[in-house]
């Protein structure tokens, strides 16, 4: 009985690891690959959206992040970044955020680097417009089974 346990946790154990690897030691870097390039579509559905609920699930609820814009860290903590998410959604009346390169590399089962170049035309309430031209990365972590920014960094393009 006493290996027959043994086999059996040996088994479930396989199994586990499987599911997580190529089987063969090796991360499926593919399937996480997609995984992260769909939260990155979902992400640009809600922003055009201005889903605010839909994107605040989009930053890790970790103690530690952080977002930074043009080399400042802007968003010291997550509940910065949606008290300004929420002003920015009550200000906007139109976005059109599209992706122009994507780059995706899989760290580890639950971690992985992102870099995204992306168009996005905002229209205000107010009836202004403007444009940003920009690159972002982003450190993604997958909690509770869904892949969030941990940090990242966003920048507009400029004129060299």
């Amino acid at each position: 009985m006493k290996y027959l346990m043994r086999s059996l946790l040996g088994v479930v154990i396989l199994a586990t690891y499987s599911c997580s690897s190529t089987g063969n030691g090796e991360l499926d870097t593919d399937s996480i690959s997609k995984e992260i390039s769909a939260r990155m579509d979902a992400f640009v559905t809600s922003n055009n959206a201005m889903d605010l609920n839909a994107l605040k699930d989009f930053y890790s609820n970790d103690e530690s992040f952080y977002w930074v814009e043009d080399g400042k860290i802007q968003y010291a903590n997550k509940q910065v970044l949606e008290t300004s998410l929420s002003g920015l959604v009550g200000m906007v009346s139109g976005v059109d955020m599209k992706i122009l390169d994507q780059r995706i590399e899989v760290i580890s089962e639950d971690s992985a680097l992102a870099f995204l170049e992306y168009e996005q035309a905002m229209t205000m309430s107010s009836g202004g417009a403007f444009n940003i031209n920009g690159a972002m990365t982003v450190l993604l972590k997958k909690e509770e089974r869904v892949w969030r920014f941990l940090f990242g960094h966003s920048s507009t393009k400029k004129e060299r």
